[in-house]
């Protein structure tokens, strides 16, 4: 790699992460291509991939406070609560341990279909209380919300929120609404708004980002898409570089990457000048399994830079800091050290700028080692 050449007086370009979040909307209906066969591949490769299905609550946590998610987070969502959201969508997501959002605008529960229902309140609160899909609205109607009067439009916002934690389990909250054929303004925002849903969902087709408006959020296409296609669009082509071994290599980029405004990017790698250790730039997930993992590093070349890089790695038996001298090694991997992690302790390597030069944020290489159950999922590489 060629040698970078820093300097205090240097203009950086501070440009953000990607910090993309996958959140796909399906219809579970035959009219949209649907098919027990094709979603069951679809979840069958996030399973094979080390994907992991997350709450809206679990997104929405990442988006406004910086929680960490577990490896390659994604949300699924479906929209119209069709019955085959009792034949297929419930049963093979169960079946995998995954879970999903299930927008349903009040007239579609417990509504005659084809000589049989749709799912009613009992199904929709076993369900939700099972983890495995969480009832959210699209409305009362299902009408275009911009062509209704204010009254009708804050209607089927606020009232169908309220029949929703109505006939829902005790304490449920309704925080999230999907609008009909993707169809909103600024004024059924305000409203949205107003009726105290944390977020709303529209038909935009791209991945959710830390800045996407909490009221104007993307949503992926799935419905009838091929497993290629599927790949395409969830970003599975986009993932970095294979690390050498078994393991993950993370970019500084993604959803688990953070970083304070002291830090800047050039040339793919994460910048910040010697301060006093208040700037910060790492990696906060959560493993896919308990136990031990090796942890590898590397950076590129760089003038001016620090002998004393500050590595701060959280784990189950609390904090390590170990200092890197960022003027011997450059590109290759090189290993930190192995650290215990539990499920309910996030990975977290940080770097710092309390140093003796710049500091550089590269790559890092998460390698499981030793781990109790390794055989019940495969290794493959963020």
């Amino acid at each position: 790699m060629k040698k970078i050449v820093l300097s205090g007086a240097m203009m950086f370009v501070a440009i953000l992460c990607w910090a993309e979040v996958p959140i796909t909307l399906y219809h579970a209906h035959p009219n949209f291509n649907f098919t027990e066969e094709m979603f069951a591949e679809h979840l069958d490769f996030l399973v094979d991939n080390d994907y992991h299905t997350v709450t809206l609550d679990e997104f929405m946590d990442w988006r406004l406070e910086g929680e960490p998610l577990p490896l390659r987070p994604i949300v699924l969502t479906f929209d119209d609560n069709y019955l085959d959201m009792r034949y297929i969508v419930y049963p093979l997501l169960k079946e995998r341990d995954l879970n999903a959002v299930n927008f349903a605008h009040i007239i579609a529960i417990n509504r005659p279909d084809n000589d049989d229902f749709r799912p009613d309140w009992p199904e929709l609160i076993q369900w939700e209380e099972e983890g495995v899909l969480y009832t959210e609205s699209h409305s009362w109607n299902h009408e275009h919300l911009t062509e209704l009067s204010d009254d009708d439009a804050w209607f089927e916002i606020n009232d169908s929120k309220i029949e929703i934690e109505q006939n829902m389990m005790p304490g449920k909250e309704c925080k999230y609404l999907a609008y009909p054929y993707g169809d909103y303004d600024q004024q059924i925002i305000d409203k949205t708004e107003s009726a105290g849903y944390v977020a709303a969902f529209t038909t935009i087709n791209e991945k959710a980002h830390r800045d996407s408006p909490l009221y104007e959020m993307p949503r992926i296409g799935t419905d009838g898409v091929s497993l290629e296609g599927f790949k395409e669009r969830i970003g599975f082509y986009d993932l970095p570089a294979d690390p050498p071994a078994e393991g993950w290599a993370l970019e500084n980029e993604g959803p688990h990457f953070w970083y304070d405004d002291g830090f800047t990017s050039e040339n793919g790698y994460m910048y910040c000048e010697p301060g006093d250790g208040s700037e910060e730039a790492g990696w906060k997930l959560y493993l896919p399994e308990e136990g031990e993992y090796r942890l590898h590093v590397r950076w590129p070349e760089v003038s001016q830079a620090a002998s004393d890089t500050p590595f701060v790695i959280r784990h189950s038996e609390g904090e390590s800091t170990l200092e890197m001298n960022q003027q011997q090694q450059s590109d290759d991997w090189v290993e930190l050290d192995t650290f215990t992690f539990d499920a309910e302790t996030a990975l977290s390597v940080m770097v710092n700028n309390n140093a003796d030069g710049w500091v550089v944020v590269g790559d890092l290489w998460i390698e499981p080692v030793d781990l109790t159950s390794v055989c019940d999922w495969q290794l493959y590489h963020y």
